[in-house]
């Protein structure tokens, strides 16, 4: 207020910038993309483990189809290859393995690596956890204890050093998906995964997580049931908790 007195208007100027300072504080990060260089394999992949370690980006296993298109009868290969690119590099590095050709799990980046849970092959859907860790010019694989259940189609997201991990189906036919909620404190001695109270809402799989301000936060996925002739059914969902 101009007619006010010289203290009043310097407590207003005062809380004017102050309320400028924390409306630009509050302003979410601008977003920017940048291309990377593409992945060294001339189809690419689907359902890989990918996340940072040591300062680099890394991408492993998932599956494709190298003979035809699957409406062509092309059937799914899965792969065991980690692909390495280096912060500000302008290639990926290769020769790295997983220990079995595997996809379609759960990654996590943490801080002691990338955390890769379930997974599935061309056989059947897998428990194993491990971190991936890029030191120096390798890339190093630490087992942690496995998931409660088989698990692939999944999603997960870490909070501090703990790694949630939500949905998802047991098997390959699967007519159902679950309401499992588990997490594991990589702090914990010994680590295990705990189960914790689920969402109200629908079993999904496919579902998406991330995390924000201390919560966890979980999308849409895909509810499974079985049709007259036993065949899985999907139902594509919109909630979100």
């Amino acid at each position: 207020p101009v007619n006010c007195p010289g203290p009043m208007r310097q407590v207003a100027v005062s809380v004017l910038f102050l309320c400028q300072w924390l409306a630009t504080w509050a302003q979410p990060a601008a977003l920017t993309w940048k291309q990377l260089p593409p992945l060294p394999d001339k189809l690419g992949f689907a359902g890989s483990f990918a996340g940072v370690s040591g300062g680099a980006l890394i991408v492993a296993g998932g599956a494709n189809f190298p003979e035809a298109m699957p409406w062509e009868g092309g059937p799914k290969v899965w792969y065991d290859s980690i692909f390495v690119l280096r912060k500000g590099g302008a290639r990926w590095l290769t020769g790295f393995k997983l220990p079995r050709p595997l996809g379609y799990g759960v990654s996590v980046t943490t801080p002691d690596g990338v955390l890769c849970a379930g997974g599935s092959d061309s056989r059947e859907h897998s428990r194993d956890v491990f971190l991936l860790r890029w030191h120096k010019d390798g890339v190093e694989l630490e087992a942690l204890p496995p998931l409660p259940l088989p698990l692939a189609n999944a999603c997960g997201a870490g909070l501090g050093r703990t790694v949630y991990v939500a949905g998802g189906i047991t098997t390959p036919d699967a007519t159902n998906a679950l309401r499992n909620f588990w997490a594991l404190d990589l702090d914990a001695n010994p680590r295990a995964w705990r189960t914790l109270e689920s969402w109200p809402g629908p079993a999904r799989m496919f579902a998406v997580a991330g995390v924000g301000d201390g919560s966890f936060f979980l999308f849409s996925g895909a509810e499974l049931s079985s049709d007259a002739t036993g065949k899985p059914v999907r139902r594509y969902l919109t909630d979100a908790y």
